[in-house]
């Protein structure tokens, strides 16, 4: 006995060594896990710095067959090697194991998509395969020292052309049939590799031809491969073939970890067989051979208990394999991973079971009282043990694992359902029991107190480490953010922070970690301008959408997947408690910002509605608190206020919002985005642009996507400030609907307006404003034109549109607010249409009548600056052109020139005669006829519409005799090159209506419409007649014939004047009337060509019948038209007549409407 206790006790301290996992080692997977997608982010990025950094100085790649030396040449080669593509990588199954003092072995497979370019856009090239990395840990953390990339294997070596294999790797393409079909066809390209890092590719990859292999299973050699690349470019192939059979006759069907000993598996799986066989026949051999009829041998139960651990340690990795096969390897058996202490355990229960039995109980009777009701309830734990862990097994599936893990990977969840309905740890149950079950069939005193003791020990013990790995790793997290550190390193803390977020079951912990978050000098020391701010919303917001998306119950029926950890509102409550005294106020912002955009954003509404409440009220106080508490000198912190109010205030509903101090926070919503060095500042990257665009050897200019503004350009198009314009505009022309102090209203106008100044300066400096839009296929190469003047675009545009939302609140609240005093009116509209003129570089791009919001600003502005003449003509003479009488030669200038004449027209009633001939006509003149160039088209439609307009103002008379003849022989001679026939006949018609009655031109000039109409019908006689090539654009002064564009036919010359004549007709006086109808009907008469002939007639009977005469000249048509010859002139007139027998009076079946 005395030797059987000192084995127990053996047995019990062996046991009781068993550990899992240290926090270190918990630590240190993290850190590796986020230095593997580091490699991610910085091979899809193109970011050299964070690759090389990723490998250690002295690391060796084996990529693909090519050996590459030192962290540089890695970082280099792999770059080259996708200098021209654009990458997407995912990690996908990741095993990491700590191998020992500051080392590791990580295997990671790997998805790689590649995006074809130029003559392949539009093709996804897709790549597998797995990453075999050892790791060292130095003083900057872990990097990779070797590095072993391998493809997917059972993928054909790819050969070429010759049919010697090359390093080639075969991918899958996605691409539409061809057949007129929508279902997509999966064809297999190969993407060339450089072979070298000595020759690395400058080309991009070249996807060749789809290799089609046959769906039977024969031998593949390069010849094969040959023909049959020859025969599909040649097109022998069948386009219905279907899809190519890739998998190897010994391809497994089902997933197994890699580098699975199918072997090591077989040859367990037949000892345990051959074992239970063996024990179980000898079991039952033993029962039935009994000395007497009365008594049987106790030493069955040696075999029996061989038995069962057979079935235990089978059952592990069945249940294993069939539900969980991802983790069915050789050790699932567990025949040797639990230790020597569990083999020294079960070899103690024997020995003890085999003395009791022989040495001291030979023979038991079977009817005794005690023996039979033990051995009952002995087998009854033994087979509810077994079934009630395997059921926890087959239950969990894919979220089982023998090994406690450290971390939560991805897609785990913990199962509610089932046997984990009632037990938390149901396969710690089950085998507590079996083991016990066990020992009471075996007999065994000692063993059963000691397996009992031990293992409620162990699992215990086993159940609070298992809790507290996730702690432990929040210390080692802690200590970390307690140093300051480089950005890289910030940006894996953070990453680390984001995921124990979601896994602490302890609120205190929870509050600790996001107390730290908005403290640690890790993070804040020496933060990346606004992108660490950005960063801790977005840890915050991804938390909460994952808190709610494994809180929410999921749409299966039957699945019992629920997160493990706090509930929903306790984490929220814990988090928010985080936001302490310890840091500034702005910085709760992130933390409530990223609760409400994670719970709240998207119509997602997962949170209760009196929480709802609460944290919205929260969102408000630390706003107004993050206002007082704030100085303008903190550019990280108002912009970080400006970001997250601007993400979540169509979040917040009325009555939160109207609570927020708009009076502080107005000044920083327009500082933020145009003058923090993280926004536009003051557009001076306009002017820096100039010393990166460079003249070619031709005469194109370049402005590379190589070059350090492109990439600042692009950093700040990327950047939270400029991606989030829309919502900061939206929420910037909410406060100015609410701000209480009027001021602020007008020093908000002058700052935005000194802004566009500073833009439309700095443009100027820059070559690319040199270039009329008219000219850009000319001189600017392809690249400038595809790839790098859109992203400038694109900014810009953002920047104009998110300026007009902002003046469109303003000017609404002018019109509609009795409060604003009237005084200030004139400065706003004119500061408004400063704005406007200093953005037409932009606007003039998109077209006027593009942006509703463009057009009711500036029209707004034009209206309220209307009633104010004074103000209003100092505002014409600030913006007229400087060289008056000439056309400048930048194309900016002419912008501006263009926005001045469209601007002035709605000026013309307004300014004095004077005024309007030194500042009106002098502008125009210049333009009136440069129909022939391109560039000027618009800005000559434009100077035509302000010379009509200038004529027909009423108290220009004076001007209409001195500039009517010089803008009729202007008219004359840009038709109809320059002018469309529609606008031709508007002119004149204007011109016409100028000089008769009403107006006081008729009066002191009677003859002029006379002599108009003459110029027009001397035109007549010698116009041509073919129709105009030109159609030029529809002037904006215009807009009621747009809508004839699509419906009248292109005019000749000639089939233009005569209908300029009839259109008069109806502004004539009746005198001249008289006089100008047969001349009109006589015009008509003229034209040549059956089609323009009905044109003029129709055109003729309208003016006639459609109401456009009043009463008096009405009288005088009928009579013309019944009495006097009018109908037969008109309708027959020109035309042979028809000869047949007719009725008097009768007219021919052609001369009919």
């Amino acid at each position: 006995m005395k030797f059987l206790s000192l084995l127990c006790a053996l047995f019990f301290a062996i046991v009781v060594c068993a550990r899992p996992l240290s926090g270190s080692q918990i630590s240190d997977i993290l850190e590796i896990r986020q230095l593997l997608n580091s490699y991610a982010f910085a091979v899809d990025g193109k970011d050299a710095v964070t690759l090389t950094n990723v490998f250690a100085p002295t690391a060796v790649a084996d990529i693909g067959g090519t050996v590459v030396n030192g962290s540089t040449g890695i970082s280099s080669f792999i770059l080259t090697t996708f200098s021209r593509a654009i990458t997407q990588h995912a990690l996908t199954t990741q095993s990491i194991t700590p191998s020992g003092y500051a080392k590791a072995s990580a295997s990671t497979y790997f998805t790689a998509t590649v995006f074809g370019q130029n003559q392949f856009l539009g093709q996804v090239v897709t790549a597998y395969g797995k990453y075999q990395d050892t790791l060292v840990e130095n003083a900057g953390g872990w990097k990779i020292q070797t590095r072993n990339l391998t493809y997917s294997p059972g993928i054909p070596v790819a050969r070429n052309m010759q049919g010697e294999p090359t390093r080639d790797f075969i991918v899958t393409v996605h691409k539409p049939t061809q057949g007129g079909s929508n279902r997509i066809q999966y064809n297999t390209r190969r993407v060339n590799m450089p072979s070298s890092t000595n020759s690395p590719s400058s080309d991009p990859p070249s996807i060749s031809w789809p290799l089609d292999r046959p769906t039977h299973r024969s031998p593949w050699d390069p010849q094969t491969e040959h023909a049959h690349e020859h025969a599909h470019a040649n097109g022998h192939f069948a386009p219905s073939a279907p899809p190519p059979d890739r998998t190897p006759q010994t391809e497994l069907q089902y997933p197994l970890p890699p580098n699975t000993s199918l072997s090591g598996i077989s040859l367990r799986s037949h000892l345990l067989g051959l074992t239970l066989g063996i024990s179980l026949s000898s079991t039952l051999l033993l029962l039935s051979s009994t000395p007497t009829c009365n008594h049987y041998s106790p030493l069955w139960r040696l075999p029996f208990f061989l038995s069962t651990l057979s079935t235990f340690h089978f059952l592990e990795y069945f249940t294993t394999a069939r539900y969980n096969p991802s983790a069915a390897s050789p050790s699932a058996f567990l025949l040797s991973q639990n230790g020597s202490a569990y083999n020294i355990a079960h070899a103690l229960a024997f020995i003890e079971s085999a003395l009791w039995n022989t040495l001291l109980k030979p023979y038991v009777a079977p009817s005794h009282s005690l023996h039979i009701p033990l051995l009952s309830i002995g087998l009854f734990m033994v087979v509810l043990g077994q079934a009630i862990r395997t059921v926890a097994m087959a239950q969990a599936g894919r979220n089982f694992n023998h090994i406690v893990q450290s971390n939560r990977k991805v897609g785990h969840e913990l199962v509610k359902g089932g046997v984990y309905k009632w037990l938390r740890h149901p396969s710690y149950f089950g085998f507590f029991w079996w083991g016990l079950g066990t020992q009471v069939v075996l007999g065994n005193g000692l063993c059963f107190v000691g397996y009992a003791v031990v293992l409620w020990r162990f699992f215990k013990g086993r159940i609070e480490r298992t809790v507290m790995a996730t702690d432990r790793s929040l210390a080692t997290l802690l200590r970390a953010l307690h140093s300051p550190s480089s950005d890289q390193d910030a940006s894996r803390l953070l990453g680390s922070a984001s995921t124990l977020l979601t896994l602490l079951s302890n609120p205190l912990n929870v509050t600790l970690l996001t107390a730290q978050i908005l403290s640690a000098p890790a993070i804040w020391h020496n933060p990346s301008g606004l992108r660490t701010p950005f960063r801790i919303l977005g840890i915050f917001n991804t938390a909460s959408i994952r808190i709610l998306e494994q809180e929410t119950p999921p749409s299966v029926q039957g699945s019992h997947l629920a997160r493990e950890g706090l509930a929903k509102e306790d984490w929220v409550k814990a988090v928010v408690k985080g936001a302490d005294d310890r840091s500034p106020r702005w910085r709760h912002l992130l933390v409530l910002g990223g609760l409400m955009l994670g719970f709240e954003g998207q119509g997602r509404q997962g949170l209760s509605s009196a929480l709802r409440r609460t944290l919205k009220s929260a969102v408000v106080k630390a706003a107004n608190l993050a206002l007082e508490e704030v100085e303008p000198i903190d550019e990280l912190g108002c912009n970080s206020i400006a970001v997250v109010l601007s993400h979540v205030f169509e979040l917040l509903g009325d009555f939160e919002s109207s609570q927020i101090d708009h009076n502080l926070l107005l000044p920083i919503l327009v500082r933020a985005p145009y003058f923090s060095k993280s926004g536009l500042y003051w557009g001076y990257f306009l002017g820096t642009m100039d010393s990166d665009i460079v003249q070619n050897t031709s005469v194109q200019f370049t402005w590379s996507m190589k070059s350090s503004t492109y990439y600042q350009v692009q950093q700040m198009a990327s950047g939270p400030l400029i991606a989030s314009l829309g919502s900061l505009s939206r929420f910037a022309a909410f406060c100015v609907q609410n701000v209480n102090n009027v001021n602020l209203l007008l020093v908000m106008t002058e700052d935005i307006s000194a802004f566009c100044r500073s833009l439309c300066i700095q443009w100027r400096q820059n070559k690319l404003s040199e270039i009329d839009i008219a000219e850009e296929l000319e001189f600017l190469s392809d690249e400038t034109l595809k790839t790098s003047l859109p992203l400038l675009w694109q900014v810009l545009k953002s920047t104009m549109f998110a300026t007009v939302i902002i003046l469109r609140a303003l000017l609404g609240r002018v019109l509609g607010e009795g409060n604003m005093p009237r005084k200030e009116d004139p400065f706003i509209a004119v500061q408004t249409l400063h704005i406007l003129r200093n953005l037409y570089f932009i606007s003039s791009r998109l077209g006027h009548d593009s942006f509703s919001q463009y057009t009711f600003v500036y029209l707004t502005a034009i209206d309220i600056l209307s009633k104010y003449p004074v103000q209003a003509e100092a505002f014409l003479r600030d913006i007229k052109p400087a060289q008056s009488g000439r056309i400048p030669q930048h194309p900016l200038d002419r912008c501006h020139d263009l926005f001045f004449l469209n601007t002035v027209e709605h000026f013309t009633t307004l300014l004095h005669p004077a005024t309007s001939e030194e500042i009106l006509v002098n502008a125009a003149t210049p333009y009136l006829s440069t129909g022939s160039d391109s560039r000027l088209l618009e800005i000559f439609e434009a100077a035509h519409s302000v010379m009509l307009a200038v004529l027909a103002a009423p108290q220009c008379l004076e001007l209409v005799p001195k500039y009517l003849p010089f803008y009729v022989d202007a008219l004359f001679q840009v038709f109809p090159q320059n002018l469309s026939s529609r606008q031709f006949r508007m002119a004149v018609k204007t011109l016409v209506r100028i000089t008769t009655p009403p107006s006081l031109v008729s009066e002191r000039q009677p003859l002029l419409a006379s002599t108009l109409l003459e110029l027009v019908l001397d035109r007549t006689s010698h116009a041509s007649n073919t129709r105009s090539s030109s159609a030029p654009i529809v002037p904006i002064s215009l807009p009621l014939n747009q809508a004839l564009d699509s419906v009248e036919p292109i005019l000749t010359e000639q089939a233009t004047m005569v209908m300029a004549l009839i259109d008069c007709l109806p502004f004539l006086p009746i005198d001249l009337l008289e006089e100008w109808l047969p001349l009109a009907a006589d015009s008509v008469k003229v034209v040549h060509g059956q089609e323009m002939l009905n044109i003029c007639q129709k055109r003729f009977w309208e003016v006639l019948s459609n109401g456009e005469m009043d009463v008096a000249r009405g009288a005088v048509c009928v009579a013309w038209w019944n009495t006097r010859g009018g109908r037969e002139t008109v309708l027959c007139g020109g035309r042979e007549e028809e000869r047949g027998p007719f009725m008097s009076g009768g007219l021919g079946e052609i001369s009919k409407l």
